[in-house]
């Protein structure tokens, strides 16, 4: 990783000062991360009661938007998963650091297993990057060929229940959400 044209230091190398802006910029990512979160839950929201209010043609549209807001929400939650995992860590370096040879909780020996996992985090990271690429460019494609897709499907099949009379709104969207999530997490990796 590079900040301002210079290669930073290797985990294990830092002190402890450096460790902690690195701690404070991890959490600043894994706050901006929660905001995104819920930023998507509202605007899944809004468009699945668009949609209740919709025309069938619309219908369509806002169950593609759904599907899509519903993947871009799963990679997100994944990736602050990881950024919290990454925070914890950071903060275990810092506070071993700090407490030099005073009963330190990790050994001088656990510092390179630490930065192999937090490589891998790292790794982690960009793969979830890549396959939310993937998927939004998937969509994207999916949308312009006008197909709808099983999830997009799920939305609309929760939307006609709503019409109905057999679900209430509420309930119609804990299953759309629910749905289009099983759908989104049993994709495959590649």
């Amino acid at each position: 990783m590079k900040f301002f044209g210079k290669r930073q230091k290797p985990i294990t190398k830092m002190t402890a000062r450096e460790l902690r802006a690195c701690e404070l910029k991890s959490e600043g990512r894994r706050k901006q991360l929660e905001r995104k979160a819920v930023a998507l839950a509202k605007r899944k929201e809004s468009v699945f009661e668009q949609g209740a209010k919709a025309t069938p043609m619309l219908r369509r549209s806002l169950a593609q938007q759904f599907d899509a807001l519903t993947t871009e929400e799963v990679l997100v939650g994944k990736r602050l998963a990881m950024a919290a995992q990454e925070a914890v860590v950071i903060g275990q370096l810092r506070a071993a650091k700090e407490q030099g040879g005073r009963e330190s909780v990790i050994r001088a020996t656990d510092f390179p297993q630490l930065a192999k996992i937090m490589g891998k985090s790292t790794a982690e990271l960009d793969e979830y990057d890549r396959l939310l690429s993937e998927g939004l460019d998937d969509m994207r494609v999916e949308m312009t060929e006008g197909s709808l897709g099983e999830a997009g499907a799920d939305v609309l099949r929760a939307w006609e229940q709503m019409d109905s009379g057999v679900l209430e709104p509420s309930e119609a969207l804990k299953q759309a959400d629910h749905d289009t999530r099983a759908r989104v997490s049993s994709m495959p990796a590649d």
